[in-house]
Parts: structure tokens; sequence; C-alpha cells
């Protein structure tokens, strides 16, 4: 076997072998040839698990883009699994981990400048059998290998780059120890031959003074000094729960804190990185696996963000090799050392490998120093809190998106940061932020939901208002077209996202202790835009300022008490732009319109806006109906008095009935329907609308369509309080009592609010109609569906016909029942 391995060694570091295998070109007589035999040979290792197999082809598994990368990581996940399943007292467990070890601490192990092997036994190897490895194994690990661990860390980082990134491996094997051995960690200084003050002042040493060569790329260098911080964190945090925290202040001093001749925030964060923030993003939400958190990871799988209009394809990241699971028959429970990952949104910001242990260590800080909310916060947050203020743009981009990641801790003083917040993310070009970009829909989002209870209070009236007008100003961005165009996201839909997001803030802060002020003319300025009729662009605006006019009359601010909706807009140019968006020929733009004008006029008629501005409207609008009704867009015409009248009944009148009840006795399917419907609020407001029901329900019911007979028992239900007892008793009730068998569900429900209508709100029915009424009521009872029995026994119950005595109440049923065993046995 020995002798087979060393063949395979010579075989794999010579020529033929490529060095690469993206050296040679897909599909070639060379590349078949070697992908051929690597699948032999890792098949042969997965069996055998010789570690001397592994050596041979160590020079070409460490490849990071091999073409059979997935074959390869897939080998190792494997191996390790197996031997961290295993009691390591056994000879192959020791050999394997002494292997790892040594290969790591060897300087030699980079022979070829192809990649680096010792990070790649550090990351594949050493990290996942230090984390899940019997702790007694692990002992005996630190023991043979923790001195020379150290001894690496402590010569710095050298000159070459091999050796720069042998230090970050390093650092990450001796933080994957720390969180395994939590408040056993006193056997690790022990076998690295320090102590905790002088570990940790290394490690912060390393972040904030270490000289790494020149030629180092900038994202090496601020990974290296990050893995420091890393461990640095870990080594303040993993004390256990035997061992007291250490002091708030020192955690700040040493984790948080910076000097002008000791930088910290500039080592660990990419202040080179120019924001650029649109609502068109390809960034991504990652998806929570068990085991620790892993780098930035190559492997990418697709998933569908459905919870929103704006869905997207995103990206679920993990490095496979990171996480192994070991046998739950030798490890029941997870263990506590273990870190789990935090799914975090990949963009440049959280892409930074400081940010998980930024969250570790809030999440750390807040279990610990709470504070006392909502005007005390803790030192730790009051001290990141003043680093808002940098004029280094991505410090305080980076905290904002820290809070975004773990909005549950700083929610109890949201007070607090809300000011800072919103400056900071409002401010546009100053950000990189272009329109309604994601930082700015993700900042509204936890506003919105994640901060569920929180409402800006009176110190933040000003940033509030400003925060909501700013959305306005931008609520028409629709950015540009996605670059992946297999799942696209509509402009539309970015639309109805952004005006969900601010009606939503709109509404929910319409509460608090102070007046919110609108902007008005933010949505008139997008209905002045220049387009026809057909202009797809203009109807995009249009739907927006249609909605944002609207927007402040939903949650009755007092936008409309002036003199003028806008210093720059007239009530002429208003009515104008209105009855312009009514004829568009997008349906939307126009229901959209007519909707507005109910709002319009119904605030008028509540307020009692009698100015001569309401007349002209009301005569433009009345003047554009008859247009309608006379050149016969039945449609349009219907359309409107149904979003009208619905909102505001007093604009209906009796020539709206006259022109409305030819169209709901002659016309047929969906314009029928509508104009059944529309006919619902003007039957509102006549004193006996019998003659105007009774030609619609004689026309009605010689169809046989759901759709008319649901719309006309609505209206018949709306009717039935204000016709007169003698018509509900001689003429309504033959005509309708056909309906408690409809086979519709809906249209027999709505049959029996009809009979309970009549019997809560219609008097004088006579001793003898009533009785068929309650029969009807019993006969509920007997219905196939659960909703009509459970309303009827809620009328029975609420009603009570009279009897407040429940024997008394039976025996008035079961005279009502005499002669049908059948209703005898459902009222029983």
């Amino acid at each position: 076997d020995l002798a087979l391995c060393e063949s395979v060694g010579k075989l794999t570091r010579s020529a033929p072998w490529p060095q690469r295998s993206v050296d040679v070109p897909v599909g070639s007589p060379a590349d078949l040839a070697s992908r051929s035999y690597l699948t032999r040979l890792l098949t042969a290792l997965r069996y055998s698990r010789r570690v001397q197999l592994l050596n041979a082809i160590l020079g070409v598994v460490r490849e990071r883009g091999h073409r059979l990368r997935s074959d390869i990581d897939s080998t190792i996940s494997y191996i390790v699994t197996s031997i961290s399943s295993l009691s390591l007292s056994k000879s192959e467990g020791v050999h394997w981990m002494n292997w790892a070890g040594d290969m790591f601490m060897a300087a030699d192990t980079d022979y070829s400048s192809v990649d680096n092997a010792r990070e790649w036994i550090a990351d594949r190897i050493l990290i996942p059998l230090v984390t899940h490895i019997p702790i007694t194994a692990l002992h005996l690990f630190m023991a043979k290998h923790c001195p020379s661990l150290w001894s690496l860390i402590m010569s710095g980082p050298g000159t070459s780059i091999a050796s720069v990134l042998a230090l970050r491996s390093a650092y990450h094997i001796v933080t994957a120890m720390v969180n395994r051995l939590q408040d056993q960690r006193g056997s690790l200084f022990t076998s690295m031959g320090s102590d905790l003050k002088s570990i940790c002042k290394t490690c912060s040493d390393h972040v904030k003074k270490m000289a790494i060569n020149g030629s180092i790329s900038p994202s090496i260098d601020r990974s290296v000094r990050s893995s420091a911080y890393s461990c640095l964190c870990s080594m303040l945090m993993s004390h256990g729960s035997s061992s007291p925290p250490p002091p708030q202040p020192l955690i700040i001093a040493v984790c948080l804190s910076e000097s002008p001749t000791e930088p910290l925030w500039s080592r660990i964060i990419d202040t080179t990185w120019s924001p650029s923030f649109t609502i068109d993003t390809a960034f991504s939400i990652s998806r929570s696996v068990s085991g620790v958190v892993p780098k930035r990871a190559p492997d990418r799988r697709l998933h569908a963000l459905s919870n929103t209009s704006l869905s997207q394809d995103i990206f679920s990241l993990r490095e496979e090799s990171l996480i192994v699971a070991p046998s739950s028959s030798d490890h029941p429970a997870p263990d506590p050392g273990v870190p789990t990952v935090i799914a975090l949104e990949l963009d440049p910001i959280n892409a930074l490998e400081v940010m998980p242990d930024m969250i570790r260590l809030v999440q750390y800080l807040s279990d610990r120093f709470p504070g006392n909310p909502p005007d005390h916060p803790p030192q730790w947050m009051d001290h990141l809190h003043r680093l808002m203020r940098s004029n280094i743009v991505q410090l305080p981009l980076f905290f904002i998106k820290l809070i975004l990641n773990v909005v549950s801790i700083f929610e109890p003083f949201a007070d607090f940061w809300f000011s800072d917040i919103v400056r900071i993310s409002t401010s546009g070009p100053v950000i990189g932020g272009v329109g309604f970009h994601y930082f700015l829909r993700d900042v509204a989002t936890m506003f919105l939901n994640e901060w569920s209870g929180f409402i800006p209070g009176q110190a933040n009236a000003s940033q509030a208002n400003a925060f909501i007008n700013h959305c306005l100003s931008v609520a028409g961005d629709i950015g540009q077209p996605l670059s992946d165009t297999s799942k696209p996201v509509q402009p539309e839909a970015k639309l109805r996202h952004n005006y969900q997001l601010i009606s939503g803030l709109v509404k929910k802060w319409s509460s608090a202790d102070f007046p919110l002020h609108l902007n008005p003319f933010i949505g008139y300025s997008l209905l002045q835009s220049k387009g026809g009729a057909t202009d797809v662009a203009y109807a995009r605006s249009a739907y927006m300022g249609l909605s944002l006019i609207e927007l402040p009359l939903l949650i009755g601010l007092p936008e409309y008490d002036r003199g003028s909706p806008s210093p720059q807009v007239s009530f002429d140019s208003l009515n104008e732009y209105l009855i312009r968006c009514l004829g568009h020929e997008s349906r939307i733009i126009f229901n959209r319109a007519a909707t507005l004008f109910g709002r319009i006029f119904q605030y008028e008629s509540v307020h009692q806006c009698l100015c001569p501005q309401r007349i002209e409207r009301l005569q433009n609008v009345r003047s554009l109906l008859s247009s309608l009704a006379n050149q016969g867009q039945s449609y349009r015409y219907i359309s409107m008095i149904m979003r009208i009248g619905a909102i505001c009944p007093d604009f209906l009148d009796d020539t709206t009935c006259s022109q409305i009840l030819p169209l709901a006795i002659h016309s047929r399917g969906q314009l029928q329907v509508d104009a059944l419907k529309s006919l619902i609020p003007v039957i509102s407001v006549i004193e006996d609308p019998f003659d105007i029901l009774l030609p619609v329900i004689n026309q009605a019911q010689t169809q046989i369509n759901n759709e008319v007979d649901r719309s006309l028992l609505m209206l018949v239900l709306y009717s039935v309080p204000r016709i007169r007892p003698d018509l509900v008793h001689t003429k309504l009730w033959p005509l309708i009592s056909r309906y408690s068998t409809h086979q519709d569900v809906v249209c027999r429900l709505t049959f029996f609010k009809t009979v309970s209508a009549a019997l809560l709100n219609v008097s004088s029915l006579g001793k003898e109609f009533s009785l068929q009424l309650y029969s009807a009521m019993v006969s509920a009872f007997g219905d196939d569906s659960q909703e009509i029995r459970e309303f009827a026994q809620k009328f029975w119950t609420d009603s009570a016909v009279g009897y407040t005595n429940p024997s008394s109440l039976l025996i008035w049923l079961l005279d009502l029942c005499i002669g049908d065993a059948f209703w005898l046995s459902l009222t029983c």
C-alpha cells in the first residue's frame, strides 16, 4: 500500500498530469484521463481512509477551482465525519489528527504555488475535527500541536503570501478550539504556554498594529486581521457559565475602541469600497444550516423569495466541508461549544468576515449588559452609537447593517437609534443610494415589521416626517431591468411593494403623539408627467401619484383642510389631472382615479366642505358619468359608480339609479354582476326600494349564474330593512325563499342572513310570517355547510326571540316544529 501511494504521488506531481485542472481544455484526452484517474483515487480514498493516499494527491485536491471540486469536498467531508464519530483512541483517528497537525505546521507543505495546502488542510480537516471530536481527543491534539501553533501566531505574518495565509488559518484553528472548550479554555492556555491577557494582547496587536507586506492584497490583509479579531472576541466571550464575564469597560476598550495611533475599524472594514445601492439588487438572503459560521462560500443554491411582492431569486450559502455532522449515536445532543450558522443577506457589508463576530459579540453583550430601556442604553451600545457619527461612510452603514441583522436587540432602544438611522439611510448620493434602494427598503421594513411595537416619540417627530417624505419622493422608482431575466421583477410589482411599505408606515405612525405631515405635491408631481392615454410610463407614474394623493385620506390626515391641496397645485389642476386619469385606457388607472374621487368626496362630505371647487368637481364627475352612459361605455360607467358609491354614498342620486337600473336588468355576464353590485350603495339611500328591486329580481331569476345570484341576494340583504313588512311577506318572500336550497354555499348563507335581517330589523311582520322565517332559520341547522350552521347557532344564541329562559325558548321551538319530525329532531 505504501509503495502504491508513493507511486500515485509521483504520478500526480509530474507531467503529463496537469498542474491545474483548468490548464487543459475541457474534454481533451488529458482532461478526461486525469479526471478518470482522480475519480478512482477518490473512491479508493473514501473506502480505505488511508492518510498516505491523501498525502499523495494533496497537490491535486487542494486546487480550489478543480473541475471535480464537488467530488473532492464530499469525499473529504465523508472521511472527516466518519473519523470524528469514532473514538480517537483508535490508531486511525490519531493518525489523521497527527498527520493534519504536522502537515499544517510544516512550512514546506506548500511545495507548489498552485493553492495553499496548509490553508486547505486547516479548513477541510483540522477545523471540522477540532469542532466535533470528543474533548479528550482534543486535549491530546492540543498537547502536541498548540505550542507550535502559538509560536506560529507569535511570529507574525512573515513576508510571503503562504505565511500570511498560514497565520490566518492558525487563528481560525485557535478560535474553533476556544469556541469548543468554553469554560475549559484554561487547558488551551496551558497547552499554548501563555495566559488570557497575553493572548488577547497579541490578538489586539495583530488587529491594530501588525505590519503586513505591502504586496499583500488589501482583502487578505483585512481577512487576517479579522481572523485575529474573531479569536480576540471568542477569547473574551468563551468563559462558560462557571466564570464571571469580563467587565464591560474592558470589552469596550479591547473590542470596540480605537485611537488615532491604533485604528480598529478601518483595519477590519473595507473603507475603500464605494457604496452603491439601487432597487435592483442581486444580493441574496442566506438560509440557516447547522454547523459553524461559514466563510463566503462558492456554492450557491437557488430558492424563491415568496414572502414579498418583490420576489426574486435568492441564494443559500454554505461551505459544506465546514459543516460536519457527527453521528447521533456518539453525539446525541448538539455541542454547546459549536456555534450555529448566522443567516445573512449577502451584500458587500455582510460579506465582511467580521460581521458574524460582531453579531455574536453584540448578542453576548446584550445578554450580560442589557441596559435599562428605553432611555438608558448600556455602555457598549452608547459607544457604538457614537461611532455612527464617523466621517468614514462605510462605518455607520456597517452598524446599521448590524442592527438589521439583530433587530430585536436594538428594538428596546429604537428611539435612541432612530435619528441617526434615518439620517444615514436617507442620505442618497452620500451613501451611494439611488431611488428606493434596497438599503432604504431594509430600514423601512425594519421600522414597519421587525420593530413591530415601535412608534417614534415626540423627540423624533421631525425625523419621522423626514423619513416618510423621503420615501414618498422615491416611491415611483422602478430601477432597471435585472441582469437575470429568468424571473424578472416587473415594474408594477416594485411600485406595489414601494407603496405597501410607505402606506404601512404611514398607517402605523399615524397613531404617534405628533402629527404626520405628508408632502402632497409629491403625488401631484407624478400626475403632471407627460404622456398619453396609452403611455405605459405615464400609467406607472399616474398609478403611484394617485396612490400617494389617496394616502392621507385613508388615515384622516388634514391635508385637505387647506384652501388648496398644495401651494404648487391649484384645484383646477387637480381636477384636470384626475379627469385625465379617468380617460386613461388602463382600467387600473381609471379605477384608482375613481376610488380617489370617492375618497375626496367622502372627506369633503364629512368635513362639510362647501367651497365652489367641490361643487365644480362634483359637476365635472357627474358630467363625465353622463358622457360615459351616453357613449355606451357601460363597464367604465359601472366601475366608476361602484368605486365612488362604495366610499361616498351621498354622491349617488335618482339619476344614477335610473342609469344603472337598465344595465342591472338587461345586461348579461360580468357587466350585470357589476351593475347589481353598484346598485347596493344606491339602494342604501332610497327610502322604499322595492319597486326598483322587483324587476331586477324577476329578470335575474331567469338566468343560471351563481355570480348573478350572489350579487342579487346581497342587494336584497341591504334592501330588506327599508321594505314595507307587507311587501316582504307577500311579494319578496315568494321570490327568494327558493334560495334556501341553492347549490352555492355563498348564496345560501346570504339568504339566511337576509332572513335574519328581516326578523331583527323589520317590525310588524305578523305572527304567521314570522314563524315561517323562524322555521327557515331552524332549517339552517341542517345545512351541509359548517359556516351556515355556525351562523344559525349565533342567530339563536344572540336573538333568543324574546325568551330569556332556555326552557321557554325550547318549548317555543318545539311548538314551532310540531308536525315535522325532522325539524323537531334538529331543534332538540
